[in-house]
């Protein structure tokens, strides 16, 4: 239970309200408890949140000195960081500790509390800024060695140019997005950090992809780029799984389900589109992508190896057209 005022326990201590990714909104200095938290006018701190009751949250102190918060009947109470509702609770000043009531996320901090050292002037948020930057030249020199390397006549400069452009473009657009939703739910677009993400994302994609192809070709290994589908679902679950933990916010588990699932969905459907396309036109034997001969690590086919082949497929052909067709009941056609 909290007690009535008592100037000599009083200490003060400093309120912070968090976005849902963790940014503090406001900081609020406290000099006396208890005080009450809520919408009404009748609070000591008056917080514009829909989802607050008049008078919903109590602070003070027990009669042991402890810091407490107790709801006062709120319809939307009380919640711990995991989301358990409680009626009251011991707050640790020195800890991490965030404090949910109705949408509004709460911090407690004590006058003691030790700040990080101030940084220098021009370093804010200079490291991160040039990481977006960076990664969109490391996927143009992606791209421009991928086209160089399947480049088999003359090099157009532009085809250079506008692939490598509307990539970045649509990373940009990408990013987007998903910054305007992060202002719509968490009141700030971090675009910086959506597009460091997807530039990230597309590297990882692209490394592996041209990995895969190298080595299909190298290693006459025309069957391993059948797995390019998972590399491109794969990335793309884990980049909406890396945008939504930036947006933060509530229900975590079960947007990163969703995700998981979707994802999963894709690599179903597209292990079924690759299975139909095998039953119709047999397994690849051929790579896709042409690289330069020095590349191929593979021993080069003898001619008499090569005619000793076709032959063998030549025999196969002439015993399969000696064979009586049947439609699917079974019965001959003719």
């Amino acid at each position: 239970m909290i007690s009535e005022r008592d100037p000599q326990t009083d200490r003060v201590i400093w309120i912070e309200r968090l976005s849902p990714h963790g940014e503090v909104l406001s900081r609020h200095r406290i000099e006396r408890l208890p005080i009450v938290i809520g919408r009404g006018y009748e609070s000591d701190l008056l917080i514009d949140d829909p989802t607050l009751a008049a008078r919903h949250l109590r602070i003070g102190r027990n009669d042991s000195g402890e810091l407490v918060a107790e709801d006062l009947g709120s319809r939307n109470g009380l919640c711990l960081a995991n989301r358990q509702r409680v009626e009251r609770c011991v707050i640790e000043l020195g800890a991490d500790a965030v404090y949910s009531i109705g949408d509004t996320r709460l911090r407690l901090r004590g006058s003691t509390h030790a700040v990080p050292e101030e940084r220098p002037i021009g370093s804010s948020g200079l490291a991160s800024a040039w990481i977006a930057p960076l990664l969109g030249l490391l996927i143009a020199a992606q791209i421009m060695l991928s086209l160089w390397l399947q480049q088999t006549g003359e090099p157009a400069i532009s085809k250079y140019l506008t692939v490598t452009v509307m990539a970045l473009i649509m990373g940009v657009v990408w990013a987007l997005v998903w910054s305007l939703v992060n202002r719509l739910f968490a009141g700030a677009m971090q675009f910086s950090r959506h597009l460091a993400l997807t530039y990230a994302a597309a590297v990882v994609s692209s490394l592996i992809t041209l990995t895969l192809e190298t080595a299909a070709y190298s290693l006459s290994w025309p069957s391993v780029t059948r797995y390019r589908y998972l590399v491109f679902w794969l990335t793309a679950g884990l980049l909406c799984a890396g945008h939504l933990r930036l947006i933060g916010g509530d229900y975590r588990r079960f947007k990163l389900a969703v995700v998981a699932a979707l994802t999963l969905l894709g690599v179903g459907a597209s292990a079924l589109s690759q299975r139909d396309a095998r039953e119709r036109t047999g397994p690849a034997v051929v790579v896709d992508e042409l690289l330069p001969p020095a590349m191929r690590l593979a021993p080069a086919q003898t001619l008499d190896a090569f005619i000793a082949d076709a032959e063998k497929l030549r025999a196969e052909l002439d015993a399969a057209r000696q064979e009586t067709p049947h439609d699917e009941d079974g019965d001959d056609d003719f």
